[in-house]
């Protein structure tokens, strides 16, 4: 069942990530994206201030993603 049309706030998109001591970094995650409606494995390789440095992946095909936060100034 596809959930595309469903909205995504209030959705939870980031499922079972584990802090990896010896690697600093969550790994073992997924993330749902909505854009194609398929589940990715996700890690989170930085953490910044005001971002956050992500990689998104499926079988063979890879993304690095940086995810700036949001402010009340910004919205």
């Amino acid at each position: 069942m596809s959930k595309r049309d469903n909205p995504l706030i209030g959705m939870v998109i980031i499922r079972n990530l584990n802090y990896d001591k010896e690697e600093n970094e969550w790994i073992n995650g997924n993330i749902y994206g909505p854009d194609k409606g398929i589940n990715l494995e996700l890690k989170v390789t930085e953490i910044r201030k005001n971002e956050i440095e992500v990689v998104a992946s499926k079988l063979f095909f890879w993304k690095t993603l940086v995810w700036t936060k949001l402010t009340s100034n910004s919205a």
